[in-house]
């Protein structure tokens, strides 16, 4: 651990462009000196017939270059990033506008041939710090470069090699009580998406995304508990869902103004949740997955009747959003394109949980996250932000085995 007695430890107020051989020997300070000390001992092994008052000395050197040697993997990569800081932000674009970068605090391992360093947020915001990570990474000779912000610091974890995330993964279902096991975090630990206490979740993400397959996860894993309900809504009309329908799932295609049926599904949903609300018995979860929910929301150009129908079940999905969390309801309303036209405010605001896959536009990100941070545009297939309210996660789907 690297830390001036304040805590902070100052830099200079402008950078400066860095050598070739100074970066190699900031990069490999201790494996530079123990392969001096080790040339310096081969070198009096060798004279020590001619100069015998040394004859015992290179054994000493040569052991003290084998423990800088071991040394110099695990502590050079520290030095590195801690000696490099000032000339690698500067060039991946942390200049601050009264000059120099943020302020380095302190340093640390973070397994083999990885480093964590701390430094102050400065006035960069976290989407600036998102956008700087890979040329912070390449700076320092990483392939990657994880960003944890906060009002107060800024985490960055520097490693090599595929994140668990870029991997494909495959797990089975699991469900424990109300919380489904969506994928694994950038930990490689299952990350599961609790749901109690919420009663609306929404999913985004273009096509081939990944959305889908999340989806069908939740769908499924919600269905091993008989006591639980789920009914899907193919708003596409794809049959992405028609293989799951079973006992406890139930899946209807089109959209309200094509389908009587989806009509007369949600006015029951409707009377369930009016007869919850009376009885206050909540036998089990009753789980409504909208897929493609702007053709539940009325737009231009239907006709009086279609638009009457689409008013009818947005209706009903408020209903469902406002008042299903203490009558066992969850809502998950998805669509490929996030804006106020396919979620409106009265129901984007009341669904506490987010999940958001790729999407073209920080517009888009920000209708499903809150803000931008400049996450979802470069997400890759099954990739996906949760934010359960309290934190935010970057999570590999699973696919089923």
């Amino acid at each position: 651990m690297m830390m001036s007695r304040a805590g902070v430890v100052s830099i200079d107020t402008q950078a400066r462009d860095e050598t070739a051989l100074e970066r190699v020997l900031s990069t490999h300070r201790l494996l530079s000196m123990s392969l001096a000390l080790g040339a310096l001992a081969a070198f009096l092994s060798w004279a020590q017939e001619t100069i015998p008052e040394i004859a015992g000395l290179w054994k000493w050197i040569a052991a003290a270059a084998a423990i800088l040697f071991l040394l110099s993997w695990a502590i050079d990569p520290l030095l590195a990033v801690w000696s490099r800081w000032t000339v690698v932000a500067a060039d991946a674009g942390l200049r601050r506008s009264r000059g120099g970068v943020p302020a380095r605090w302190t340093a640390f391992p973070a397994g083999l041939r990885a480093v964590k360093l701390v430094v102050s947020p400065d006035t960069f915001s976290a989407q600036e710090w998102e956008e700087a990570a890979p040329a912070l990474a390449q700076g320092f000779g990483y392939d990657r470069a994880k960003v944890s912000h906060s009002r107060r610091r800024v985490v960055l974890t520097f490693t090599n090699g595929a994140a668990p995330t870029d991997k494909p993964y495959t797990a089975p279902l699991d469900l424990k009580k109300q919380a489904v096991h969506m994928g694994i975090d950038e930990n490689g630990k299952p990350y599961y998406l609790d749901t109690a206490g919420h009663s609306g979740l929404i999913v985004a993400g273009i096509p081939g995304s990944g959305k889908t397959v999340a989806l069908r996860r939740l769908v499924q894993s919600f269905a091993l508990d008989s006591a639980n309900e789920v009914v899907v809504f193919d708003g596409k009309g794809t049959q992405d869902f028609n293989d799951l329908t079973r006992e406890n799932i139930k899946v209807f295609s089109g959209t309200p103004d094509t389908s009587s049926t989806i009509v007369e599904e949600l006015e029951q949903l409707s009377r369930q949740l009016q007869e919850r609300a009376a009885t206050g018995d909540v036998p089990g979860r009753v789980v409504v997955v909208v897929d493609e929910c702007q053709g539940y929301i009325p737009v231009k150009g239907l006709t009086s009747e279609e638009k009457e129908r689409r008013e009818k079940a947005v209706k009903v999905l408020k209903d469902l959003v406002a008042r299903g969390r203490s009558l066992g309801f969850l809502t998950v309303l998805a669509t490929q394109k996030p804006d106020a036209s396919t979620l409106p405010t009265v129901l984007r605001d009341n669904c506490g949980l987010r999940a958001c896959g790729r999407l073209r536009t920080s517009e888009g990100e920000k209708m499903v996250l809150g803000d931008a941070p400049g996450i979802a545009q470069n997400l890759t297939v099954g990739q996906m932000i949760f934010d359960n309210s309290r934190a935010r996660a970057l999570v590999k789907i699973g696919r089923q085995p």
